[in-house]
Order: C-alpha cells, then sequence, then structure tokens
C-alpha cells in the first residue's frame, strides 16, 4: 500500500511546535529554563534592593518582570521555533525532506522516496503513530517523523494506509 503527499516548510514547523507540546523531555527542558530565568531576576532585584534605599520599588519591579514572563514564554518559545525552523528550511536545498514524498507498505519494513533521497525503515525503527489537526506524524525515534498533511495526499487514503501501517507495526510493539 503506498501514499503519496507533499510536505512544505509550514508541515515542518507544525511539527516542532507539536512535539514541543507534547514531548516530556522538552517540557522539563523548558521547565527548568523558566525556573532559572525566574531565580536570575529574583536575585537580580534583591541585590539591587539591597544596593539602595528603594527597596520597595525594585521589589515591585522585579515582581512584574517575573509575571510578565511567566506571561509570555510560552507563546516566545512558540514563535522562536517558527522563527528558527523557517530559517532552516528557506533555501532551495531542503528537497530530502521537502516537497513530494511516497511511502510505501512493504513486507519487511516502509519504504519512503523523495525527490532527493529513499531509504527504508524497518518496522523496528518506527516507534509511534500521532494523529491530530488534519496532520499524521510518523515517528522514526523521540524527535524525527514522517510528517503527512492529510490534505496534502495527492494518491492513496491517509485513513486505509494508517490502519495498515498499524497492523504492521503491532509485532514489534
Amino acid at each position: 500500500m503506498q501514499i503519496e503527499y507533499e510536505v512544505t516548510k509550514d508541515d515542518i514547523v507544525h511539527f516542532n511546535k507539536y512535539h514541543l507540546m507534547h514531548s516530556k523531555e522538552t517540557k522539563a527542558m523548558l521547565s527548568r529554563s523558566r525556573l532559572l530565568h525566574i531565580i536570575y531576576v529574583i536575585i537580580i532585584t534583591i541585590a539591587l534592593s539591597y544596593s539602595t534605599d528603594n527597596w520597595i520599588m525594585f521589589s515591585v519591579f522585579g515582581f512584574i518582570i517575573i509575571v510578565l514572563y511567566m506571561l509570555r514564554f510560552k507563546k516566545n518559545v512558540i514563535k522562536n521555533i517558527e522563527k528558527n525552523v523557517g530559517k532552516a528550511f528557506d533555501s532551495d536545498d531542503n528537497l530530502v525532506v521537502l516537497g513530494k514524498q511516497i511511502l510505501d507498505i512493504q513486507e519487511d519494513g516502509l519504504f519512503s522516496k523523495g525527490q532527493a533521497s529513499e531509504g527504508k525503515t524497518f518496522w523496528n525503527g518506527l516507534t509511534k503513530i500521532i494523529e491530530n489537526d488534519g496532520y499524521i506524524f510518523i515517528y522514526l525515534g523521540t524527535t524525527k517523523a514522517f510528517v503527512i498533511r492529510k490534505e496534502s495526499v495527492t494518491k492513496g487514503e491517509p485513513d486505509l494506509f494508517i490502519a495498515e501501517l498499524k497492523k504492521k507495526m503491532e509485532p514489534g510493539i
């Protein structure tokens, strides 16, 4: 069973944002980062408060900065992902990932062919399948996946393809 689809830069950005919001490792890293930034602001606020006679102003100022930071943190991270992934895929030399892609379910694994690459992933190399918001993510480990936007499928039926793929993956899981 085969499926043909088109991958765009926006699809890759969507996958990275999804992964950011749902990965346990990434959530833990972001929580640590947020906590460290808050601790830095608290330390600076305390140092400035003790070094001047106007400690109330610096305490209030520090508190406001912390609240604003906590409110904007998630939005800033998402914005940075969009910007950085967008920059990475702006050039024309991303034919391995972007453009027309073909996935073919074979007896011993999943065959993939793009405009500038082809390869086979054996069943034990596929870790999970996620479907959300019109997308299918076929994970090849923790951070890499085939990204399929259901609307971009030009040949094959996405739901039947995924059902067949899940059947093939079950013995290995």
